[in-house]
Order: C-alpha cells, then structure tokens, then sequence
C-alpha cells in the first residue's frame, strides 16, 4: 500500500486533492473511510450480541410508560448472553 512506495498518507490525500482525478479519489476515500467505519461497528455489534436486545427491551418498556416497578422486574431476569 503506501508505505511500500515510501509514501504518507498525508502525501496521498494532499496529492489527491490536487490532481485532475482529485474528485473520484476523494469520493474513493470517502467510501474507503465508510466501510471502515461499518466494519468497526459490525465488530463492536457482534461482541456485544445482548447490548443492542436489552436497549431495545429497555426503549420498548419506556415507550410503553411502564412503571419501575415493572422496570425492575423485568430487568432481574434479561440475560445478556441471548
């Protein structure tokens, strides 16, 4: 990649943005920066498989106006591991 040509990435992105092809290299970074940013969070989903299932538990039960009581009920036996 770069680094094997003796380049930053500095270098690159300065080089694309004065260029004739600066336009469809910044749109590929962009894309490029995207993906990454859907991996992390792929990633970051799949480590926490309960987190998401408890917040949507948790809004659904606010949404609904439950009261605590009901809250803390329902909380004591929500596995995290589902």
């Amino acid at each position: 990649m770069a680094e094997s040509s003796g380049l930053d990435i500095s270098d690159c992105v300065a080089s694309a943005l004065t260029t004739e092809r600066g336009e469809a290299t910044r749109t590929r970074l962009r894309s490029f920066m995207g993906s990454q940013q859907s991996q992390l969070l792929k990633n970051r989903q799949q480590q926490q498989p309960g987190r998401r299932r408890q917040h949507c538990h948790f809004h659904h039960l606010l949404k609904k106006r439950a009261s605590i009581r009901y809250l803390q009920r329902s909380s004591i036996g929500f596995s995290m591991n589902k």
